[in-house]
């Protein structure tokens, strides 16, 4: 039954799509990336990468019950 099934322009077609996605997204990014301001640029560079504290912080009600 699937013998007779041909995708191969199916197939070309998606590769050709996903190239072009994922083309235009990575433009996009550079756009706003370019286009950022200043400020917000030192904002971003300053913001820590991992937290201090080796034990996750506990909130109030979610403490846990040992």
């Amino acid at each position: 039954m699937f013998q007779r099934l041909q995708l191969p322009e199916i197939q070309n077609g998606l590769a050709a799509f996903a190239l072009v996605a994922s083309f235009g997204i990575f433009v996009y990014f550079l756009y706003r990336i370019v286009r950022m301001k200043k400020s917000r640029r030192e904002y971003l560079s300053h913001l820590p990468l991992d937290d201090d504290e080796s034990e996750p912080r506990h909130t109030e009600g979610n403490e846990r019950k040992d």
